[in-house]
């Protein structure tokens, strides 16, 4: 977090403490009631933060890290429908609400009532099969278009 991060996180606290000075009980900390609203405050400009992220791109989620992306003029509806049903439920479910939906870990956890671990894994490991269903040389399944141009 950079320091004018910080600094609005701080004067958010102050105003936020400001307005609900009424809570505070007399006697106890003031410094751990000021202290957890600024825990709040960061964790409410992290999770705004992680919302606003661009979303992510289809060519880097199918090559994965380091790999090359697949030139997506090659995938077809088709083949990609085949290579999705290919995958299981529970993965293709996670994959769906994070990278079609947009949705980030932390609310696909929440939505599904799962660990947010169990969301990256799932996530992991979904991208992984779809990549390397893409990824198969051309079939007579017809994944990918054919690049003959002969009549």
């Amino acid at each position: 977090m950079d320091s004018s991060v910080a600094e609005d996180a701080v004067q958010e606290t102050y105003m936020k403490a400001w307005r609900s000075f009424d809570g505070y009980e007399p006697g106890t900390n003031l410094r751990a009631w000021l202290f957890t609203i600024l825990v709040n405050c960061v964790r409410d400009i992290r999770s705004k933060a992680n919302r606003e992220r661009p979303a992510t791109d289809s060519e880097a989620i199918l090559a994965g890290q380091g790999g090359r992306p697949l030139p997506v003029s090659t995938i077809t509806d088709a083949g990609l429908e085949r290579a999705l049903a290919k995958v299981p439920e529970e993965r293709r479910r996670v994959i769906w609400m994070a990278d079609v939906e947009g949705l980030t870990y932390l609310e696909v956890s929440k939505a599904l009532d799962i660990p947010i671990g169990t969301v990256m894994s799932r996530l992991s490991r979904g991208r992984r099969q779809l990549r390397e269903s893409l990824e198969k040389p051309p079939s007579a399944e017809g994944n990918r278009l054919s690049t003959d141009r002969r009549a």
